[in-house]
């Protein structure tokens, strides 16, 4: 029986079997909230994503056109029995990065192209403080008028302006028109005089149309001049007023070289366009730089052995040209950086007169792919020309509303929004700023509503993180103002702090209301609260899950024994307080922090103590540790120079010996990177299987069991195990290699088992599979215990990193450190561990960071999660708010502590969450 969609109340899924789903079926109510619970790796993202999103996209090919076959080819099945109730998806999720160097958040939100239109239609350029005029003939006719009576009126029009030759022709053309005197190089002569031209002089020439003295009866008469001037002069005009000279145009000009401004319009303030990008950096607003912080990080070694020698090897011009450098100074080019003398090297960095230098040779040599490729050996700095705005000079010196298109995108979202609010009375009536600025607070209010205030408009979209670019997206979705839309979202919580989490339900009950169904995969309590429906998927990850714990509404959830997201809210399972507090004894000390929103900062870090820097978003946590500490750190503990001068002092580095900073960027671009082969146990698997008699009975090696070498891989994939498609409009598809059947290797190499699975059988385990199959094996068992231990157990050992959220990326890193043997004293900083992780698994995570402190280190946590800021032994509290009402230390101290500050935001939630927990007996 088929429905019409308007009579259908819910989307039924009948069957689903993508990854460890086990036949699921379950009906989500429409034009409602339904979030999907379950511990991380049960399969909420397989059935949210990988099923209902997959099927509305190739249901959607479907109705465009019948050319659309070729691509639901490549889209691939979806194994489910079927879908009922379904309209078009739009999925927003955290993976689908923006790899655009020249995409920023103004450009992401079309904010940035409305603010374009707004300063080519009411901006005016400005020259040394100065506004630089253009007239319409009804603004220089008025001008005229209120030249005073009884003074001498010249009016002119230049026809040669800077120009060799003596002209003939075109004076003869004006002279047989009746005209008879003309201005040359600034001085009056009558067409029968001899004229200072000649064929190699530059000359400018201005016909005098007419020679008036002010007053009434004359004004008919100036009126005609005028306008007889401007068709003339194509739109110039001169005055001579009693002598004094001056240059009137339709046009702007600039005002001491007379030369005509490009005409404004949209791509003049474009940064992607020639017309509008700063010429140094190419509209990029940055650009990369040598310095010692980078290049030359290891001053033990040459420069052949540091990492401009990948520079050197892509452009051996550039080493013959730095050999010669060496050669002419008479220095061996195998000196160790530490040998050379200061000026040696400020030279070699930066230039002198027959050697350019590495900062100069860098900037033109590599493009913008390479300088991708090569971004271990460089650092970019903001551009000095454009201070970052990726803006020309003249785009900068129009203003409207007293500021610049570059002090607008540095502006924070929130203060943007106030700027929009505050024009003055007689603008706002202006037609053409009503709709401009309409459209552009309408965004910004979405945005502001998201929780990213804190952003400005030159924001990179590079930098931003899954969860900010989410909420972007989302912010986006409302203002679209679509109905009968299914949205599914991937943790739109991460990265906001308490506060902010009502601001973000708020949001998406709006996109409800606005007629549309909102599924949501979540671990937040609030969000989860807050649903009309919970669909909890477990009870394990892995092959433990991808069963329906339960569906149906929040109240009765609490009571499913079966649950652990259940037990956790209900309070029947709980991550325990520590008994005590860790004592603090040393400290490292940063004074005089200063960049962004921090301003002159003094702050103590404990050490031999698990610390957490909380904050609401914006705050200035990132910019405190990522920007400043950890740099500072890192280069005193290698003895290097500091790329850059954020700080006063830095005291007490001398207590720790090493420093590791592990934070959520991609493990690695390519699809054959996997978790094995990044914690370094594949080698060990594959010496396992070369081992085996029948590998030797074939004569087969360690290198045809792995997938990056001819020897073993599949030869149609090339060890892929997957095809990509690339389509239009969309995401690259990756199908199954049917070769292998996503394999990625031969079958020779397949059918050599090790206790009875294959190669490719052991890259399919699921971490908590491979930790009981090499039990046996100290050293890898070892290693994977590790990954489990960070909650990290439900993923495959094969699958390809690009595919690990930002969270997951962090907790492998984690892993891959908590299985080296360490000596001395270690500072271990995290950015959000907990993203993506359950109850259940932040309780583990917490356990591996507590064993790390145990151990004599010292693990600093940025973080809003609750459960984590309560364990913790020091809390530093940034705020009071974001952006530039942040950049300050609110509060410090133990999590009781912090509760009792009234100027904390996080005191106030932690007040709450300590009162509901209790110490671990």
């Amino acid at each position: 029986m088929h429905f019409a969609i308007s009579e259908m109340k819910s989307i039924k899924v009948f069957n689903a079997r993508v990854h460890n789903l086990k036949n699921v079926s379950i009906e989500i109510p429409r034009n409602k909230i339904t979030v999907m619970s379950g511990v991380s790796g049960s399969g909420k993202s397989s059935l949210a994503f990988e099923t209902i999103y997959k099927e509305g996209q190739k249901r959607f090919f479907e109705t465009i056109s019948q050319s659309s076959s070729q691509i639901l080819g490549q889209l691939g099945p979806v194994e489910v029995d079927d879908i009922t109730g379904l309209t078009p998806t739009i999925a927003i999720d955290q993976k689908s990065q923006v790899k655009n160097p020249r995409s920023t958040v103004g450009t992401l939100t079309d904010i940035y192209d409305f603010i374009r239109i707004l300063y080519a239609q009411l901006g005016r350029p400005y020259y040394k403080g100065r506004a630089i005029q253009a007239f319409g003939k009804e603004e220089l006719i008025q001008y005229c008028q209120k030249i005073k009576k009884g003074q001498k009126l010249i009016i002119l029009a230049p026809i040669i302006k800077k120009q060799r030759g003596r002209h003939d022709i075109t004076l003869a053309k004006y002279q047989s028109l009746g005209y008879s005197r003309l201005r040359v190089n600034g001085e009056y002569f009558e067409f029968d005089d001899k004229l200072p031209m000649s064929r190699n002089k530059l000359s400018s020439v201005e016909l005098v149309i007419d020679r008036i003295i002010i007053k009434e009866s004359n004004n008919d008469r100036m009126i005609k001049s005028l306008l007889l001037a401007l068709k003339i002069g194509q739109g110039h005009l001169l005055l001579d007023i009693d002598g004094k000279i001056e240059f009137l145009s339709e046009n702007y000009v600039h005002p001491e070289t007379n030369e005509a401004l490009p005409s404004l319009s949209p791509r003049i303030f474009s940064f992607n366009s020639p017309d509008g990008a700063c010429p140094h950096c190419q509209g990029l607003g940055s650009v990369p730089k040598i310095s010692s912080y980078n290049y030359l990080c290891y001053r033990h070694l040459s420069l052949l052995d540091n990492p401009i020698n990948l520079v050197f090897e892509k452009f051996p011009d550039l080493e013959r040209l730095t050999r010669n450098f060496y050669k002419k100074r008479k220095y061996d080019f195998n000196l160790s950086i530490e040998e050379l003398p200061d000026q040696l090297i400020n030279e070699l960095i930066d230039g002198n007169d027959d050697y350019k230098g590495l900062n100069h040779y860098l900037h033109n040599i590599l493009s913008e792919y390479e300088l991708d490729t090569l971004e271990q050996c460089y650092h970019l700095t903001k551009c000095n020309a454009c201070e970052g705005s990726r803006l020309n000079e003249f785009a900068r010196s129009i203003y409207f509303n007293k500021k610049n298109i570059a002090q607008i995108i540095q502006m924070s979202l929130d203060e943007l929004y106030s700027f929009f609010n505050s024009t003055p009375a007689q603008l706002k009536k202006n037609e053409v700023y009503q709709k401009i600025s309409a459209e552009i607070q309408s965004r910004l209010h979405y945005l502001i509503e998201v929780g990213v205030s804190y952003l400005n408009l030159n924001r990179g979209s590079q930098t931003l993180s899954g969860g900010e670019l989410q909420r972007i997206r989302l912010a986006n979705q409302l203002g679209t103002q679509l109905s009968g839309v299914i949205y599914i979202l991937d943790e739109p919580s991460i990265g906001l702090h308490q506060r902010d989490n009502q601001r973000l339900i708020k949001i998406l009950e709006k996109l409800c209301q606005q007629g549309n169904t909102l599924i949501v995969v979540e671990h937040d309590e609030d969000t989860m609260r807050a649903a009309d429906y919970i669909i909890d998927i477990g009870p394990r990850s892995g092959e433990d899950g991808g069963k329906v714990i339960y569906q149906g509404h929040f109240n009765k959830f609490l009571k499913c024994s079966d649950s652990l997201t259940a037990q956790y809210l209900a309070g029947d399972l709980k991550i325990f307080l520590p008994n005590q507090r860790r004592k603090i004894h040393k400290k490292i000390k940063l004074t005089g922090a200063c960049e962004n929103n921090i301003n002159n900062l003094t702050c103590e870090l404990p050490l031999e103590v698990l610390t957490c820097v909380s904050g609401v978003s914006g705050s200035g946590k990132s910019t405190l540790f990522n920007n400043i500490l950890i740099p500072a750190i890192q280069a005193q503990l290698n003895r290097q120079k500091i790329a850059k001068n954020n700080f006063k002092k830095l005291e007490g580095v001398e207590h720790i010996q090493s420093l590791i900073n592990i934070d959520q960027s991609p493990i690695g671009r390519s699809a054959k990177s996997i978790p094995a082969t990044y914690v370094g146990i594949f080698d060990k698997i594959r010496q396992l299987f070369a081992a085996t008699i029948e590998a030797k009975a074939q004569g087969l090696s360690t290198a045809h069991f792995s997938f990056n070498t001819a020897k073993g891989r599949c030869p149609s994939c090339e060890g892929h195990g997957y095809l990509k498609s690339e389509i239009p409009l969309l995401n690259d598809v990756y199908n199954l290699c049917q070769t292998c059947h996503g394999s990625r290797y031969q079958e020779k190499v397949k059918k050599v088992l090790y206790k009875g699975l294959s190669i490719a059988h052991i890259l399919d385990l699921t971490i908590d599979q491979a930790v009981d199959f090499f039990e046996h094996h100290r050293k890898l068992h070892f290693t994977l215990k590790t990954m489990k231990d960070v909650g990290l157990g439900y993923l495959k050992i094969g699958q390809p990193t690009p595919t690990l959220s930002g969270g997951e990326a962090q907790r492998l890193k984690l892993s891959k450190e908590l299985a080296k043997i360490k000596k001395g004293h270690c500072l271990y900083f995290l950015d959000e561990p907990s993203t993506g992780l359950h109850f259940h698994d932040i309780q583990l995570l917490l356990n591996s960071l507590q064993k790390l402190v145990d151990q004599g280190n010292t693990v600093v946590v940025i973080e809003h999660n609750l459960d984590i800021l309560k364990v913790a032994d020091h809390i530093i509290d940034l705020g009071p708010e974001g952006g530039v009402n942040g950049g300050k230390i609110v509060a410090q101290g133990t999590p009781e502590e912090v509760a009792k500050d009234k100027k904390s935001l996080t005191g106030t939630y932690l007040k709450t969450i300590l009162k509901n927990s209790k110490a671990l007996n």
